[in-house]
């Protein structure tokens, strides 16, 4: 298990780990189409943007993690916080913003 940050999804806790090169250049395309931060304005694309992002970044502590597993895990409520630990763990932003 890579270190990273928990939180809470569906009742269960998962770690989110930094992002790797590998994946970084992979989800480059997607992380610029996330340009709002209230996810009531998403767009469908935005919305499959936001669950391959979140489901690419968690199968590297849990391989075995299906993305339509990723989609009933995430709500309103918690992807702006699953969004910041991705982007913290991975430097895209600093801790706290």
């Amino acid at each position: 298990m890579i270190d990273g940050t928990e939180i809470k999804m569906g009742g269960e806790t998962y770690t989110v780990p930094p992002l790797n090169f590998k994946r970084l250049r992979k989800l480059q395309p997607l992380l610029s189409k996330l340009n709002t931060t209230d996810a009531r304005n998403m767009s469908d694309g935005q919305f499959d943007s936001a669950v391959e992002i979140v489901h690419l970044a968690l199968t590297r502590n849990y391989p075995d993690l299906e993305r339509e597993k990723v989609e009933e895990l995430l709500d309103l409520k918690n992807l702006p916080f699953v969004m910041a630990a991705i982007m913290g763990q991975s430097g895209l932003v600093q801790q706290g913003e």
